[in-house]
């Protein structure tokens, strides 16, 4: 390579100093020369390998690279999974497999040794098997991008050098390497690649891997460019939803309005659904895209994590089909209560004299002496009562929350604030009339709002 590891770890947007790396370590030639060379370099490493447990000996090849990484002083992590019963329970690939195991313990490894980022030793020579495979299998430009050099929290320091330079470097170092079998074994796609579709490639032209390296990296830049174009376009039609309550929303649904998206050009439409879908987690298929592209009136709902998409000539609304929703919870008082996972906070303190009001109604006040006993929260119940403040006899919550035009997704969300007798607050609409504020009474301040990480998402 032309730079040291530091400095192409550098090249990728990462600091290396004060940093900590998780490097997947399966004791092959790629892996170990990135893990050498970080320790060589002084970084500060955490080598991980994980056990397939797919060919006899594995346990003690694990227990050998423990040896070697203490040697080297790098702390060592061992895992193990049984990938062939996971292929058979997933009906998948013995490929597919071995990829989600890896990327679990990973992930999993990551976090509990405080490291920032995971290095993998991917090469260019892994570059140019996995397009052509994407190319066998049927692509579009992201698959023609190739493995992306950085996509956190995963670095990919070698991507630009050669297989060749790793086995010459372990070579120097003289450790003996775990020899992966599937590698030879022609059963497998990427072992029929590497051994006879690259050679014939080399014949038409030796340089024939720089160039479909070089091809993918101007590929992933414009692939990230047009991506940039498509947010910006779903940005332009995005309705919002739930007014001054979407924080309830803002990671389970996201609406469209349909005459702007459909007046964007098509490769924004299709690239813009296919984002929308992915921030809710969704992996669509491209008969799901098609059909959306459709005008008219339709629904489908994707395959697990499911997302239901409904669409007509007015917007087209996304929705994950299984929302959590709050559970029960008590309240302290005063005090404050965090929602992490559903964005908001709700917090209450003594109040007394006038109250800001808030033409949002995520703020309000109830009296003291007249809440009785335990103050909680919980999602709204079907047959839900109360008397608004104001307003004539009792209502059910289903027609007051309808009547604040929310989501049936922000009606499962949205917690209602409950003393033993009943509903007391629905935040951004009414409070119960029997716990109104008298001239010069004691108050229980009351406030909802979307919580620190929903703030930094916004």
């Amino acid at each position: 390579m032309d730079l040291s590891l530091t400095d192409q770890v550098a090249v990728l947007g990462v600091n290396p100093d004060g940093t900590r790396f998780l490097v997947a370590w399966s004791g092959g030639r790629d892996s170990t020369c990135l893990l050498h060379a970080c320790v060589a370099e002084g970084l500060d490493v955490v080598a991980a390998h994980l056990d397939h447990q797919q060919r006899s000996g594995s346990e003690e090849e694990q227990a050998r690279l423990g040896a070697i990484a203490e040697s080297w002083g790098v702390p060592f992590l061992p895992g193990r999974a049984n990938v062939p019963l996971m292929a058979e329970q997933g009906k998948m690939g013995l490929e597919e497999a071995g990829r989600l195991a890896r990327q679990n313990f990973l992930e999993r490894a990551r976090i509990g040794t405080d490291c920032q980022w995971i290095l993998t030793g991917h090469t260019l020579d892994d570059q140019v098997e996995t397009i052509l495979f994407r190319l066998a299998r049927g692509t579009g430009l992201r698959g023609l991008g190739g493995i992306p050099a950085r996509r956190d929290p995963y670095l990919r320091p070698l991507l630009k050098a050669r297989r060749s330079e790793t086995v010459s470097y372990c070579e120097q170092l003289g450790v003996e390497l775990v020899e992966d079998e599937s590698n030879s074994d022609l059963t497998f796609s990427r072992a029929r690649i590497r051994a006879r579709v690259r050679p014939e490639l080399s014949l038409v032209n030796p340089a024939a891997d720089e160039h479909i390296a070089a091809l993918a990296e101007l590929v992933g830049e414009e692939d990230r460019f047009l991506d940039g174009m498509a947010a910006a376009a779903m940005e332009r039609c995005e309705i919002s939803l739930n007014a001054h309550l979407r924080f309830l929303t803002d990671d389970c649904e996201v609406a469209l309005g349909a005459p702007a998206f459909r007046a964007e050009p098509l490769v924004l439409q299709k690239r813009g659904i296919r984002l929308v879908l992915a921030t809710l987690g969704a992996q669509p298929e491209a008969h799901h895209i098609e059909t959306i592209l459709r005008e008219g009136t339709g629904s489908i709902t994707t395959p697990l994590p499911s997302v239901v998409v409904k669409w007509d000539q007015d917007r087209l609304h996304f929705s994950v089909k299984s929302v959590d929703e709050p559970y029960r919870q008590s309240v302290p008082v005063p005090g404050e209560l965090e929602a992490q996972g559903f964005g908001w906070t709700l917090t209450i303190s003594h109040g007394s004299g006038a109250f800001p009001r808030d033409p949002n109604r995520l703020t309000t006040g109830v009296a003291k002496s007249k809440v009785q006993g335990e103050i909680y929260l919980r999602p709204f119940g079907t047959g839900d009562k109360m008397c608004p403040l104001g307003a004539p006899g009792r209502r059910l919550l289903s027609d007051i929350l309808s009547e604040m035009h929310l989501t049936e997704a922000a009606k499962r969300r949205l917690p209602i604030l409950c003393d033993m007798v009943g509903p007391v607050w629905v935040p951004g609409g009414p409070i119960e009339d029997r716990v109104k504020i008298e001239d010069g009474e004691p108050f229980w301040l009351c406030r909802l709002a979307p919580n620190d990480r929903q703030n930094e998402g916004s």
